[in-house]
């Protein structure tokens, strides 16, 4: 595998892969991945069948759902106006002594101010397996 050390997609695909990750939700990654990775994994990945716990509250999940509805245009996310969202919506639970929900806008606001890149936010642009 020859890799181009200025480009960060193939930098972090190759750091993945020395821990033995593979991304299935950046599409970027993952057709690198599959460059190198023969079908029977990829035919093996797709019987795997996962259960995950329940995770967040119902009342974090249509927070977070109503976030990323206001957040977006069209389907697409727009960070600053996720980020109006967020805030907006602080400012009435501050208000209202409700801050129950806080740690979950914390967290929306945090991701959009630091961690998404325009690549990640565009629509169809990940795989359908996704893993934590």
């Amino acid at each position: 595998m020859s890799i181009d050390l200025s480009n960060v997609i193939q930098v972090n695909t190759l750091k993945l892969s020395l821990s033995r990750i593979v991304d299935s939700v950046n599409g970027k990654m993952t057709s690198l991945f599959r460059q190198y990775l023969d079908d029977t994994f990829w035919k093996e990945l797709s019987k795997v069948d996962i259960t995950l716990c329940a995770g967040m509250p119902d009342t974090s999940k249509n927070l977070y759902q109503a976030m990323m509805t206001e957040g977006s245009n069209n389907g697409k996310l727009n960070r600053k106006q996720l980020r109006i969202a967020v805030a907006k919506k602080k400012l009435s639970l501050l208000e209202s002594n409700q801050t129950d929900s806080l740690q979950v806008l914390d967290i929306i606001d945090l991701l959009a101010k630091h961690c998404l890149s325009d690549s990640a936010i565009l629509p169809n642009n990940a795989e359908s397996i996704t893993i934590h």
